[in-house]
Order: structure tokens, then C-alpha cells, then sequence
């Protein structure tokens, strides 16, 4: 548009360049290289001159409107180019909030399909029960739990945390195909004491110390479990301990049982009593024990009668100084327990001489002694 309106006014002063140059040629004011007829007449240049003159207001009068008329063309342009700036950041407007809806269209159709695809499984038998208490841990710290019970499915929720790093003793079980482990003993503290070395080598221990159900509970379902054939499950005495509600201990027991059923096709799993202690009264996790074994077709090891003298006191050659934890033969005592479910223990014959001294409780002197004279040491009877 710029360049007609160039070419329109070059064109239009041209013409009235050209038209005045042949007034002034004709009135005798140009100097024409081809010139015929002298001027002579005054008169005639006289009227030249007026001719001129409206010639010259007629040009500018001309030139004003074209100004006017550039002016105006300008101010089309300028609005013409706003226009454009503002039709294009329009556009670039749309085409970024078009952006957006279609990486939000996508979002929502990859969340809606993530959503589709996992699903939770469908459970025919509606939950017994939904407890929800506060719990007190091993370490002293309140922790809200809520836990759900059905005949076929388990709950698992966020295990309480033992911060203690020594609190807690791992033996790995071992899954070699030369040596296959098919009995496992899992518990909390009243296990420490027991030694893999007098025990059979299909037999594998956990032991967790200060644990309650819980733990023993996430233990199992971090475990690999598909090799093991029988269970014993050692636990209750921390719950007796922290006082924690029964229904929740019941629960646990329920989960651990479920968690061994999803993982082991009959597998034989014993809940063992436990033991007495001073702190605490363990005949109300006891009674749990006994309940759930009924209810869900396991086994009871019924232990607190072999801990307690006929006089109704602990036996405190079974019992530990704290009450709590088992001395070496309240350990040979559980042990025996074991055995007459499951065999456990190596035989007697399996026993070295050494380890029946130390039963004996002989210091390193007396045998020190004897060796220096040449006694032939001998196993002693029980």
C-alpha cells in the first residue's frame, strides 16, 4: 500500500512539474533549446505571470491534500501493523493454551489409564472387624494404626521402626540347593540364646529382640518363605509387656498366619505360647494364641507349666535375673518343646564334649587342670 501511494504522488508532481515547465516555456520564462516565435508582447507575459501564480496555489493546494492524504494512508498502516502485532500475539495465545489442553488431555488420559490398570483385587468375604487404637511401640512412641481382618485377606500396614541397631539379630536363612532350610523358628528376645550348632541343618532361627507382632509380622512378609515347611512363631510376651490391645494382637496373628498360607502350600505353622515373665501377665496373649489356633485350624504349644515350679513361682534356673529373658537350660527347656512337635535338636550323640562341659558350667581352669595332668576327659551324664 506504502509503495502505490509513492508511485501515485511521484506520478501526479511529475505531471505538474511537466505542466508548469510548459507554462513557463510558453510565457517566455523557460528557455526551450527549440524556440520559433521571439516574446515580444507585454500583455501576453502578464498573463503568463497570473497564469503562474494560480498554477502555483493549484499546486499547493494539491500537495496539502495529498499530505493529508499520506497522513491518512499512514495511519491505516500503522493501525494495519497494531492490528497484525495483536492478531498474531492472539494467535500465538491460542496455539499455546491449545498446547496446554492437549498435554492436560494427555495427562488425564495416562492418570485415568494408570487408574484402570491397578486395580485392587476383589475379596468375596466382607472384613471381620476394623480396630483402630494408638499403639506404644518398642522405643516409647505412640503410633496410630488401623487394621483390618478377614477370613482371606490381610492388611498390611506401615511396621513399627526399632531404632536400637543391636536390639536386633538376624540369621539369615539359607535357600542353597545343597542344604535347604524347611524349619523356621522366628521370635522376639526369648530365642537369643539358642545356638544354630546344636540344632538340625534343616533348621533355620530369626531372631528379632524387643520385636511385638507387628514386627514378626513384616518380617514374614519380607522373608522368602516358599522353601520353609513348618513354622513355630515365638511371640507375645512385648505385647503382654506394652499392654497392647488384644484385639490387635489377634489380629497380627491372623495376618502372619494368612501371609504363610499365601506364600507355602500346607505348611504346618505352631503358635508357641509364652513364656511367664515378672513384668508383665502373658495369660491374656496366651488365651490369643490358643483362640486363634482353634479358630484358624494351627497349632498351640502350650509352654508356661515347663517355666513354673509346683509351688506356682518361675523357675529361676529357667528364668533370667530380669524375669524376662531364658538362661541357657530354660532354653534347652523350649527347645525340648520344639522337639516334641517338630524335631528341632541334633541327638546327644551329636553333641561334642565340650558343649556338655560348658552345660556343666566348668571353668577354664578345671579343664586347664586336667588337661596339664593327662586326664582323659570324659562325656558326663546328664
Amino acid at each position: 500500500m506504502l509503495e502505490n501511494t509513492e508511485s501515485l504522488l511521484s506520478d501526479t508532481i511529475l505531471s505538474d512539474v511537466m505542466y508548469t515547465s510548459a507554462i513557463e516555456i510558453s510565457c517566455g520564462y523557460g528557455k526551450p533549446k527549440f524556440m520559433s516565435t521571439p516574446q515580444t508582447n507585454r500583455s501576453t507575459s502578464g498573463l503568463c505571470h497570473h497564469e503562474n501564480s494560480e498554477l502555483i496555489q493549484s499546486l499547493i493546494t494539491r500537495i496539502n491534500d495529498l499530505t493529508e492524504q499520506c497522513n491518512t494512508l499512514a495511519d491505516q498502516v500503522s493501525n494495519l501493523s497494531a492490528l497484525s502485532l495483536q492478531n498474531i500475539k492472539s494467535t500465538n495465545t491460542m496455539e499455546t493454551q491449545t498446547m496446554l489442553d492437549i498435554n492436560e488431555s494427555n495427562i488425564n488420559i495416562r492418570m485415568t489409564h494408570h487408574m484402570g490398570t491397578q486395580t485392587e483385587p476383589e475379596y468375596t468375604n466382607q472384613p471381620i472387624r476394623i480396630i483402630k487404637e494408638s499403639v506404644l511401640s518398642v522405643d516409647n512412641h505412640t503410633q496410630t494404626e488401623t487394621y483390618t481382618v478377614s477370613t482371606n485377606y490381610s492388611k498390611t500396614l506401615p511396621m513399627q521402626k526399632i531404632n536400637n541397631s543391636k536390639q536386633e539379630r538376624h540369621v539369615q536363612p539359607r535357600h542353597a540347593r545343597d542344604d535347604p532350610k524347611e524349619t523356621l523358628i522366628i521370635g522376639s528376645s526369648i530365642l537369643q540364646r539358642i545356638r544354630t550348632r546344636g540344632l538340625m541343618k534343616n533348621t533355620a532361627v530369626k531372631t528379632i529382640r524387643g520385636a511385638n507382632t507387628s514386627h514378626i509380622r513384616h518380617e514374614l512378609e519380607n522373608m522368602d518363605l516358599k522353601d520353609f515347611k513348618t513354622f513355630f512363631i515365638q511371640v507375645g510376651g512385648n505385647d503382654a509387656s506394652n499392654k497392647r490391645d488384644p484385639e490387635l494382637v489377634e489380629c497380627e496373628f491372623v495376618n502372619m498366619i494368612d501371609i504363610i498360607r499365601k506364600t507355602t502350600r500346607n505348611a504346618r505353622i505352631i503358635l508357641a505360647e509364652c513364656p511367664p515373665r515378672r513384668d508383665a501377665n502373658v495369660k491374656i496373649v496366651n488365651h490369643i494364641i490358643g483362640k486363634v489356633a482353634e479358630s484358624y485350624d494351627v497349632e498351640c504349644l502350650q509352654t508356661v507349666q515347663s517355666f513354673i515350679r509346683q509351688n506356682g513361682h518361675l523357675n529361676s534356673e529357667q528364668i533370667w535375673r530380669d524375669g524376662i529373658h531364658l538362661t541357657d537350660r530354660g532354653t534347652a527347656t523350649l527347645l525340648r518343646l520344639y522337639d516334641t512337635l517338630v524335631k528341632v535338636t541334633k541327638e546327644k550323640s551329636d553333641t561334642t564334649s565340650l558343649n556338655l562341659f560348658k552345660s556343666k558350667q566348668l571353668s577354664r581352669w578345671c579343664l586347664f587342670f586336667l588337661w596339664r595332668r593327662g586326664t582323659q576327659l570324659s562325656i558326663l551324664p546328664p
